[in-house]
């Protein structure tokens, strides 16, 4: 084990300390970071981690620095603490890691090493879990229902959870009070929300996104690479995309077709249709921060769309342009849920990222880009007519 040596990381404002668990934590931290624009490898995140809390962390250095792959930052990122943390903790994960408690430590195990399973939960309470769900952590905490209602509750959403990326999956279990769930911080926020979906309680849309921008921004056009336009994002919609090396390499190019004038909206709907053109998808990682991730549709990494998605109401998925990842539910009304999937059959095949599943015998939840979202949701209206 070892603690690795210090990546260039600069303090904007005065160094804090900042706690470590998010239960912790009644307010996000003062102090700005910057990580400096480049290709940054995974040793630099966890290195951050330990300056912003002023606890290095224990590495096994053997099986991180196997891990060549890099993360392309466009432009310097500037977060508070908190939304370090948040980013830094979400890449790990995406690429096989997760940090865990060893007594007053911490450390990075990846997620094939056998012992993690035997690691006890972080404890949290419900809220805690949903004001930060991109703070990855092997977590457990409670939603409260009814007995009955609990355990028909586990029985209806099993079936979504049985696996998880990596191994890691999330389990569910009736428990005194209500349904325990025990996972990964952000998977269990997502089934969280299902579950008081599928108890009655009316969808809680995603809040839509802000940009601090306004008036008509320049669409530049012509012809780029990649690196260059998520430089040029983050410049227009003062926004951040970081690129996994698997949605292709920075110096790749791009053909931005003509020059226009867009309103910031419209700018992030162009840009998430010209990468959908190659095969990848824009991913809110904190929507908030306008921290965004660009992923491939196919690969390790595609099952990520399941539960990173924006959650909205069927009349609006076509509402916008924007091709991010979306989540909703359909509810039959004379073809009934057998007849629902035979029309999105074929879409489940056809290789666009869909997903659908029963989510309590009469209602469909549906995931997929938002294009390949409305036109599945016209199809199925279109075919559920008396």
């Amino acid at each position: 084990m070892q603690t690795f040596p210090r990546c260039v990381v600069s303090l904007v404002v005065a160094t804090l300390p900042i706690a470590a668990l998010v239960a912790q934590r009644a307010a996000p931290a003062a102090p700005t970071f910057a990580l400096p624009a480049g290709e940054h490898r995974l040793e630099a995140f966890v290195d951050l981690l330990g300056q912003i809390t002023r606890q290095p962390i224990a590495c096994d250095e053997a099986a991180l620095a196997a891990d060549e792959d890099t993360v392309h930052v466009a432009r310097d990122l500037r977060l508070d603490g908190d939304a370090f943390e948040d980013v830094a903790r979400t890449l790990l994960f995406r690429r096989g890691f997760v940090i865990v408690a060893d007594g007053q430590a911490r450390r990075v195990v990846p997620l094939s090493r056998p012992e993690l399973y035997t690691q006890a939960p972080q404890q949290l309470v419900l809220e805690a879990v949903l004001a930060r769900p991109a703070c990855v952590a092997y977590v457990t905490t409670t939603l409260p229902c009814a007995g009955e209602l609990a355990q028909r509750s586990v029985e209806m959403l099993r079936p979504f959870f049985s696996f998880g990326p990596k191994g890691y999956g999330l389990s569910l279990a009736a428990v005194d009070g209500g349904v325990q769930l025990t996972g990964i911080t952000d998977q269990v926020a997502y089934a969280v929300q299902l579950l008081r979906v599928a108890n009655g309680e009316p969808l809680q849309a995603t809040a839509p996104l802000a940009w601090s921008t306004h008036g008509e921004l320049a669409w530049p056009g012509g012809k780029t690479t990649l690196g260059a336009f998520a430089a040029t994002f983050g410049k227009a919609l003062d926004a951040d995309l970081l690129i996994d090396h698997l949605a292709g390499a920075s110096d790749a190019s791009l053909d931005l077709g003509e020059a226009a004038q867009l309103a910031p909206a419209e700018w992030f709907a162009r840009s998430t249709q010209l990468l959908r053109g190659r095969r990848c998808v824009v991913v809110p990682l904190l929507p908030q921060q306008r921290v965004f991730e660009l992923l491939p549709m196919h690969g390790p990494r595609a099952d990520e769309m399941a539960w990173r998605v924006r959650i909205e109401p069927c009349e609006r998925v076509a509402d916008t342009a924007d091709v991010v990842p979306v989540a909703t539910i359909y509810t039959p009304q004379h073809i009934g849920v057998g007849g629902a999937m035979g029309v999105l059959r074929a879409k489940m095949q056809g290789g666009g990222g869909m997903t659908v599943s029963t989510l309590d015998g009469v209602r469909l939840l549906l995931c997929a880009p938002r294009d390949e979202l409305a036109t599945a949701i016209a199809a199925l209206q279109a075919a559920d007519v008396e």
